[in-house]
């Protein structure tokens, strides 16, 4: 079986929580994870000054060569929700009907790529852009092939959802297990 290949967009002033969670256990899982700076940068600053050395520059990735996309929000969310490389990487993620996971404000971000779904959530700082058509932690629009999670208290519920989606029900409750979660 094919290993998955999940490419995790960085960005400064990311949600840390919203990217390492997701990446953590997407690797506990077997799935692969590259991490990849869209602007480029040797180095990325979260939100929360952690500094997180990507595995690419973004401009060097090629989106046939992955299986997911995931993308977590944060303050600099609003300033790269218009990025043309992103939205062009989003859409490309879409038409080829590959998975796309977005966290917190990065709904945002799909809604301006033209690839938000019916049903969705995201969170309360997005509401004036978004009718959030749902409260709950973590949605997926399995025909869309889309994962919006709230926020970054969501960052669990959205990488089991993820994790789900990609490899299995087993496979989260393994991880589950192996990092003893409740």
């Amino acid at each position: 079986m094919k290993t998955l290949t999940v490419l995790c967009v960085l960005f400064p002033n990311f949600e840390g929580i919203e990217m390492t969670v997701p990446v953590t256990l997407s690797r506990r899982c077997g799935v692969s994870v590259v991490t990849a700076a869209l602007n480029d940068a040797s180095e990325v600053k979260s939100s929360t000054d952690i500094t997180v050395k990507p595995d690419k520059a973004f401009s060097s990735v090629k989106a046939e060569d992955f299986d997911v996309l995931l993308i977590p929000g944060g303050e600099g969310g609003f300033d790269i929700q218009k990025n043309e490389k992103l939205l062009a990487t989003i859409r490309q993620f879409h038409e080829q009907k590959k998975w796309i996971a977005a966290i917190c404000m990065a709904p945002l971000i799909l809604k301006n790529a033209g690839c938000l779904p019916e049903k969705f959530t995201a969170h309360d700082c997005v509401k004036k852009e978004l009718n959030c058509t749902s409260t709950e932690r973590a949605v997926t629009d399995e025909k869309m092939k889309i994962i919006t999670g709230r926020g970054p208290g969501a960052a669990f519920e959205f990488a089991f959802e993820m994790i789900k989606n990609l490899v299995g029900e087993d496979a989260v409750k393994g991880c589950k297990e192996g990092i003893h979660f409740r």
